[in-house]
């Protein structure tokens, strides 16, 4: 994200204000994300509680030590995993401007690319870990877009359905491998989820686990290999070497390289 964009999405100074105030109430922040099991996670109501300001006081009256904070950008992936590919074959021509106009609506997003899409922040008390999630009005609208097209394409076609456990497994499975950071397309995970999942594959529902796994990739996983790197990076630069030939060494652009050593 350029200097420009950062200056100009509002959340980044949410997160400052965040660390801030936590620092102020003698917190220990902890930048990554904390998930408990299903049944012992529970998720902060703001229009009923407050804002994150009476979420960390809730905290702090609680007796925790520790908020774990952690947030994700908005990714070009995430726009291209949301248009919806058109057919070479002859068909319902409003069938065809309905896809052309859903993905018109998707394209105006590409701009949003680098802001942050959503924060969470989290304490752990008496077992239960606390959640709050804050995300902009364009992160919502955006969500609701795909998910209206996701519908819209699995009318014909209804997913099998599956308990939460099954589709947390898969999504941790999935999210966690290796290769999950080097598939660039939904088909691409798919077929990923497939080689994992084996026969239980079919008993599966693929958009809803992938959905899981990225959230689980973003909040969790990517921000442990953006430290790996980060360490790499520095430990690099220390020996005297470029941008140029760390971004080799590691097979990162320059540009991720400068970004990975001004945080």
């Amino acid at each position: 994200m350029s200097a420009d964009a950062k200056a100009a999405d509002p959340l980044v100074k949410v997160i400052d204000e965040i660390v801030a105030q936590a620092q102020r109430d003698e917190f220990v922040v902890f930048y990554g994300s904390k998930e408990g099991p299903e049944n012992a996670t529970v998720t902060w109501n703001e229009e009923r509680g407050g804002d994150w300001r009476k979420f960390l006081a809730a905290a702090k009256t609680l007796g925790a030590r520790v908020v774990y904070l952690s947030w994700a950008p908005f990714e070009e992936f995430q726009v291209d995993e949301a248009l919806i590919e058109t057919s070479d074959e002859e068909g319902d021509d409003s069938n065809d401007s309905d896809v052309d106009e859903h993905n018109q609506k998707v394209e105006a997003y590409r701009n949003k690319v680098g802001l942050i899409a959503q924060i969470d922040l989290a304490f752990m008390a008496d077992g239960v870990t606390h959640v709050y999630r804050r995300s902009p009005e364009w992160f919502e609208a955006f969500l609701q877009l795909t998910q209206e097209a996701d519908e819209g394409t699995d009318e014909d076609q209804p997913e099998p359905l599956a308990d939460k456990k099954t589709i947390e497994k898969w999504a941790r499975s999935l999210a966690t491998d290796a290769r999950f950071v080097a598939c660039k397309t939904q088909t691409q995970r798919l077929y990923l989820l497939e080689e994992l999942a084996g026969d239980d594959y079919e008993r599966l529902p693929g958009r809803e686990v992938l959905r899981r796994a990225e959230m689980i990739f973003a909040f969790e996983v990517r921000p442990k290999l953006d430290e790996e790197l980060r360490t790499k990076a520095r430990a690099l630069r220390e020996q005297g070497l470029n941008l140029s030939a760390i971004a080799q060494k590691l097979s990162i652009s320059r540009d991720r390289v400068s970004g990975l050593l001004a945080d």
